[in-house]
């Protein structure tokens, strides 16, 4: 069993999450930290650490996927997870996928969902949060289905895979997409094998540091997750695909109003998506969100 953690500037969280692995009731596993340029002394607290389950690799800045490929290059277990540097998982959530997975050999994966907080400092918030939902039940996951449903309560971090499936089918993280590359993945093991989903909570997500994350994703040139990469129309039945359109159509309404007021060309986002053609009418919808007047999404936020 590895635990793969991708490691850049999360000082202040780094130890927290480590500590969440460490308190795990199945107590074999490995732990792999990438830090991926880091330039705080986040790298040095994981050395300090010292726990002989630790490994701890550095390369220079090469983006979050490539952290995570080599991550997934240099673990040693049957079964890999994934966990960003400053989330939490349930002390409970290795367990639990294990025992499925070794339970039913059709899944490739197995998740848990997942809980977002802002801050979880008292353990007896963390008790309350990791007990919700119903231990043990499970049932298939449907992930384009959860997508179109808009239930992000699935997480990378969530998720339990068996590693050699993804080395067969050279299933890795899509080092040229800069946002969306997580669901991207899940999304291309998805097309190899059914998933399991556990109702139960495994991991916190934390919310604490993305303010900052997208006050620096402001000043940078908007980018449209690339959920699809490396994925064809064909790999999808019409249902699936009827799914996806509307997820799609869903996502861009959402892009265009968190950019309003930018100077951007809507055709340029739109053109070269396979998987969705949007209208004449939703792209005049796109347009009047990039226009839309700070002051009345204010009073429609008051209003509401």
């Amino acid at each position: 069993m590895s635990v793969l953690i991708p490691l850049y500037n999360k000082e202040h969280w780094i130890a927290r999450s480590i500590s969440s692995v460490l308190q795990q009731s199945m107590q074999s596993f490995e732990i792999v930290v990438v830090d991926d340029g880091s330039s705080d002394g986040g790298a040095k607290i994981v050395e300090d650490i010292g726990d002989s389950r630790l490994r701890l690799f550095r390369q220079e800045n090469a983006g979050v996927s490539a952290a995570r490929n080599r991550a997934l290059s240099l673990a040693k277990g049957e079964y890999v997870a994934f966990l960003d540097a400053d989330d939490l998982w349930c002390p409970r959530h290795l367990e639990r996928l294990v025992s499925l997975l070794d339970e039913r050999k059709d899944f490739l994966f197995a998740a848990e969902k997942v809980e977002y907080t802002k801050g979880f400092t008292q353990r007896e918030e963390l008790h309350r949060l990791c007990e919700r939902g119903r231990d043990g039940a499970f049932g298939r996951l449907e992930y384009i289905r959860r997508l179109y449903r808009n239930r992000f309560d699935i997480h990378l971090g969530s998720i339990l895979f068996r590693k050699e499936p993804l080395l067969e089918h050279a299933v890795t993280f899509a080092e040229g997409v800069r946002l969306g590359e997580d669901i991207n993945f899940i999304l291309r093991c998805d097309r190899i094998a059914p998933a399991a989903l556990v109702e139960s909570t495994g991991m916190l997500y934390s919310l604490e540091d993305s303010e900052s994350a997208m006050r620096r994703r402001d000043e940078t040139t908007p980018v449209f997750p690339d959920y699809f990469a490396s994925l064809r129309v064909d790999d999808f039945d019409d249902e699936e695909l009827d799914m996806i359109r509307a997820f799609l159509g869903r996502e861009y309404r959402k892009f265009f109003y968190a950019n309003r007021g930018k100077r951007l060309d809507v055709d340029s986002y739109i053109r070269d998506n396979p998987f969705f053609s949007p209208s004449f009418i939703d792209k005049i919808v796109y347009r009047a969100l990039l226009s839309l007047p700070s002051w009345l999404v204010e009073l429609y936020r008051a209003l509401k």
